[in-house]
């Protein structure tokens, strides 16, 4: 999916259901710079896909309707390295940037330090095996998850 496809989507769904965006009921860790999140990849050696930085860098970490997504900052609550460190079994093949409320994660593999656009899921049930990809890109996820469209 597009970036101008979600953009379309995201600013139709906010006009509908403002509230879900805004409000003390919504955490959020704000925007990442292009720059902050350049270092974060050269610290981790881990390249993160062109559509989850646009989003990180346009609405931040966090709330996201019906869905939240995590932070590559190491430091902050919605951290994705929490929940990276709590699946050993997968720590440089999967990042999860973000979880279902029941212990399964949604993410990016992880091939020769560059995370692949296509999302994947990692189940609890399955020892957090590695899925076949549930969408094409993080877009298509947000699209389908957070907004339900």
């Amino acid at each position: 999916m597009t970036d101008a496809d979600l953009d379309a989507m995201l600013e139709a769904f906010r006009a509908k259901h403002a509230f879900m965006f805004e409000g003390d009921h919504v955490i959020s860790d704000g925007p990442n710079s292009y720059d902050r999140l350049a270092e974060i990849e050269r610290s981790t050696g881990i390249s993160l896909p062109h559509q989850y930085k646009r989003h990180l860098n346009l609405v931040g970490a966090g709330d996201i309707a019906f869905s939240s997504v995590y932070t590559p900052e190491p430091l902050l609550d919605y951290s994705l390295w929490r929940e990276y460190e709590y699946m050993p079994q997968n720590r440089s093949r999967f990042l999860p940037f973000a979880d279902n409320g029941c212990g399964d994660y949604y993410g990016f593999r992880i091939v020769d330090g560059i995370c692949r656009d296509p999302v994947c899921w990692a189940d609890h049930e399955s020892d957090y095996d590695i899925s076949e990809p549930e969408y094409p890109d993080f877009n298509t996820f947000l699209a389908e998850v957070a907004l339900k469209s």
